[in-house]
């Protein structure tokens, strides 16, 4: 059965998020059991539930409109992984390495959101409107971590004893939230 060129580009899409989804739910577990902060371990384990659920979606999805998933490894989130990885080994105390756990795991959810917010879009206009609000329902589970680690950033602060909102040579670690809100707008602390 020959594919025609939107059914290709749906299942090279599903394959990529498929992906990428898988390597974030790897990933998670791993980096929630090194956090010392409890609140930011929970809401690491929970997005890390988050993740698998959103991979489970998509298989159900890949196993309906695609060929067998090609499994890979897309090097965009690798890299975000192991930048994160190579930044957080090398701070030793446990308090600063929570305080830019917040922001490596900003950038994970980040990168999903965009590629979601890509996938809803496009997977419309190719005529496949109700993957398309599955897309939707996915991205909107992301869209939920932002404020959820903005909420945790000002205790895992306080604990490391920084003041999140006053950078100095004391305070080498300036949060996310002090320069951007809620959908990632520049502000002014």
């Amino acid at each position: 059965m020959k594919r025609t060129l939107p059914s290709q580009i749906l299942s090279d899409q599903l394959v990529q998020l498929h992906c990428m989804e898988t390597q974030i739910a790897r990933a998670l577990p791993i980096l929630a059991g090194s956090v010392l902060n409890i609140r930011l371990r929970r809401l690491l384990s929970g997005r890390a539930i988050s993740a698998r659920e959103r991979c489970d979606t998509l298989e159900d999805l890949l196993k309906r409109y695609a060929s067998p998933a090609a499994r890979k490894t897309l090097n965009s989130i690798r890299g975000i992984l192991a930048e994160g990885n190579t930044e957080l080994t090398r701070i030793r105390n446990p308090r600063d390495r929570d305080v830019v756990m917040i922001e490596h795991c900003l950038r994970i959810e980040q990168h999903a959101t965009t590629a979601y917010g890509i996938a809803v879009p496009r997977t419309n206009r190719m005529g496949f409107p109700g993957i398309a609000a599955r897309f939707r329902l996915l991205l909107s589970d992301l869209e939920t971590a932002r404020p959820s680690f903005h909420a945790v950033e000002a205790e895992v602060f306080s604990l490391a004893g920084h003041s999140p909102f006053q950078e100095s040579a004391a305070n080498p670690y300036f949060p996310i939230s002090a320069i951007s809100g809620p959908h990632g707008e520049a502000v002014t602390p």
